[in-house]
């Protein structure tokens, strides 16, 4: 959430009012400059631009003048929000989003395609009758596996919060058809009928034989 920090100036023997919002605007250009993730309001730039002008300050002066005010506000914002500068100054293009693109590259692609088979198991649901978890076979309908409608018009998470937030990203279940729930049963279940994997309690799927 951006941060309000009003502030006053002596400008040419007048008070002028001013306000320092931090997190309104990140521009990629001004991400290594000082005070980046600051934004002025504009009537204080103007009186500025007209003190120099009119000779009441320097150039130099000027600019003294937003850097210490920066550097105030900034110190109570520091202590206050803790930032990760490292994430604010990337634009997915840092060295770290750069390590973990091929691993982005392959969630993207699982999050495409968990979204397509969910979407066509809502058209065709008794073709997908099941879905699995890690170790759990469900009902397609179950709560604990369908994802909401909305979810699925997301796009995916951008490479930037992927590598600095996220981390590793799991994609949901995937809706089976009955033959693919049956191959996937019977590799979890060992040559004395131990079965390494369990229904689950909330929908209780019923389970024929895979024909």
């Amino acid at each position: 959430m951006p941060t309000d920090m009003p502030f006053e100036l002596k400008l040419a023997g007048q008070t002028h009012e001013g306000e320092l919002a931090f997190g309104v605007a990140w521009p990629r250009s001004g991400r290594d400059s000082p005070g980046f993730g600051w934004s002025v309001d504009a009537s204080t730039a103007l009186k500025l631009l007209e003190a120099i002008k009119d000779g009441h300050l320097e150039a130099e002066q000027a600019q003294q003048i937003l850097t210490d005010l920066i550097s105030q506000a900034g110190e109570l914002v520091d202590e206050s929000r803790r930032i990760d500068w490292a994430y604010a100054r990337c634009f997915g293009d840092c060295d770290l989003c750069m390590r973990r693109k091929a691993k982005y590259e392959g969630y993207v692609a699982k999050y495409s395609a968990w979204a397509q088979a969910w979407e066509a198991a809502g058209a065709s649901p008794d073709r997908y009758p099941f879905a699995m978890t890690k170790s759990t076979v469900h009902r397609s309908d179950c709560g604990i596996v369908t994802p909401a409608p909305y979810s699925l018009q997301h796009k995916p998470i951008d490479l930037r919060t992927f590598a600095h937030i996220e981390g590793d990203v799991m994609v949901g279940a995937l809706p089976s058809t009955r033959h693919e729930t049956h191959v996937w049963m019977s590799e979890r279940t060992g040559p004395k009928g131990g079965r390494n994997y369990r229904l689950c309690k909330t929908c209780s799927p019923e389970i024929d034989d895979g024909r």
